[in-house]
């Protein structure tokens, strides 16, 4: 993980639409690309500004049980698409080896309110082991998507231990993988980078219903109601 002023300097300009085609095309010449719809915004906005640069053997991996997420792909000119599933038996089986230059994983559940910690940890913990192990087995740089959920209620925002202390299981599947990759990142033999964001909102989130982003909620309570429920007790003003 990034140094506090690195990180944050990065998450800024990450926000930056051509942000991860500049990153991926430094070195790229096949990509494994996460689309992982929770954050699908984020993920197709990788595929696009590297569409703009004439980048298209990008592989997508995701997982469209929710049929409707198609949507978020349409105007991105890709290779292949492999499920989130299939996937990891394929690159298990050596159909990869040799074949990819980085790995985007912005894939994830990241809805704060999932009770099933076997599913959580399954889905966001493990898989997330097996991409970081297969990077660093053959030297492929992985980006991947944190959350700043790991600081759960304290108010220091520094990546060190005793400032991260998750409050539920998505905060502590994020956590968990986090601690990995700090050991990994001690003998890497491929980048490892991990963006810890605060709040992911723009285009394309409307699949994500109640978990999209607070600035989405805002605009379409203000579109249809002409006022913003703020949270109760949220800057001392009552909902």
């Amino acid at each position: 993980l990034l140094g506090m002023q690195d990180c944050m300097a990065a998450m800024q300009e990450s926000m930056h639409p051509d942000y991860w085609g500049e990153l991926a095309l430094r070195d790229c010449v096949r990509q494994a690309y996460n689309a992982g719809a929770p954050r699908g915004g984020a993920c197709t906005r990788t595929a696009n500004s590297l569409n703009a640069r004439g980048e298209r053997d990008i592989i997508v991996v995701d997982n469209l049980a929710q049929g409707g997420k198609f949507r978020n792909l349409v105007d991105c000119h890709i290779a292949d698409y492999i499920d989130q599933d299939e996937f990891l038996v394929r690159l298990g089986n050596g159909e990869f080896d040799d074949d990819i230059a980085a790995v985007f994983h912005q894939g994830a559940c990241s809805d704060t309110m999932e009770s099933d910690g076997r599913y959580m940890m399954r889905n966001n913990y493990r898989y997330s082991v097996t991409l970081v192990e297969h990077c660093q087995d053959n030297d492929i740089p992985l980006i991947y998507a944190s959350s700043a959920s790991v600081y759960g209620g304290g108010t220091t925002f520094v990546e060190k231990r005793e400032h991260e202390a998750p409050l539920n299981v998505y905060g502590y599947s994020k956590f968990l993988f986090d601690q990995l990759a700090r050991r990994k990142m001690r003998g890497s033999t491929g980048q490892i980078a991990g963006f810890r964001y605060f709040n992911v909102y723009g285009p394309r989130e409307a699949h994500k219903g109640r978990m999209a982003s607070v600035a989405f909620h805002f605009f379409n309570q203000y579109r249809d109601q002409g006022r913003v429920r703020l949270f109760e007790g949220s800057g001392g003003y009552a909902a």
